[in-house]
């Protein structure tokens, strides 16, 4: 069994993992709890993470029915769990910079089918990390929306 990392190395890790990343798991389900799961592209900025789908997509349409989300990157064996609320966004909403950043991380352009997509931001309240068995009781590096080092 590996050592486990402390929460300031795991949180730089999980920052680490969040800007250089480039796909995030999206799983939602419709009101009969039929579910979906796809992997998208994501920007981080620092605070919040970004996702953008075509509006009439039964991604779009779940998650703005729920209201909320949970987001998985990386691998079994070294995943970032982030649970929160979804704000649907317009491109029309958004700061300029946001297209920029979204292409370097992402590396495509959501806003080339402005009409067509719409930008999710989910700001973490809860966001767990692990590597392997040994951090998994100590998964929890942010709760209610405040880092815990």
């Amino acid at each position: 069994m590996a050592t486990s990392r402390d929460c300031p190395t795991r949180k730089s890790d999980v920052i680490s993992k969040l800007e250089t990343e480039q796909y995030v798991w999206v799983p939602s389900a419709d009101g009969d709890g039929h579910t979906h799961l796809v992997p998208l592209s994501f920007h981080w900025d620092g605070g919040s993470l970004w996702w953008a789908v075509a509006k009439r997509s039964r991604t779009s349409l779940n998650l703005q029915r729920a209201g909320e989300a949970r987001r998985a990157v990386g691998t079994g064996d070294d995943v970032v769990i982030m649970e929160g609320n979804v704000t649907v966004r317009v491109p029309g909403e958004l700061d300029g910079n946001l297209r920029a950043a979204f292409h370097r991380q992402a590396r495509w352009d959501p806003f080339a089918n402005a009409d067509g997509n719409v930008f999710f931001e989910l700001t973490p309240k809860t966001v767990m990390a692990w590597r392997d068995e040994s951090e998994i009781a100590d998964r929890h590096v942010m709760v209610r929306g405040a880092w815990r080092c």
